[in-house]
């Protein structure tokens, strides 16, 4: 348990997997469907102008807009997921997002 606390401190060291994580953030926060609140990498892939990172995320997700003349309800549920993110070249190449069972 202590080595994977271990690794993935120091993945988020790394520049490229920082600047990946960076790049896929605004991705993953619309595919989860709300606010991302908290985010890691639990592991990485780096190739010469590829990174795959993967990890969890926690996001808020909103009951959305309410109907014309109605109260604004403000029920947030808080939801986990696991995510897949592949950058090439400052680039996001797919980003996927599963929710945690």
């Amino acid at each position: 348990m202590l080595t994977l606390l271990i690794a993935a401190a120091a993945a988020i060291t790394r520049p490229d997997v920082t600047a990946a994580m960076e790049l896929c953030r605004p991705i993953l926060a619309r595919k989860a469907g709300g606010e991302i609140s908290a985010i890691e990498v639990t592991s990485f892939d780096a190739r010469r102008k590829d990174i795959v990172i993967k990890g969890r995320l926690i996001a808020f997700l909103g009951m959305g807009p309410p109907p014309p003349g109605s109260a604004s309800p403000h029920h947030l549920i808080r939801a986990e997921f696991t995510y897949r993110c592949a950058v090439r070249r400052a680039r996001v190449r797919s980003a996927s997002v599963e929710p945690l069972r």
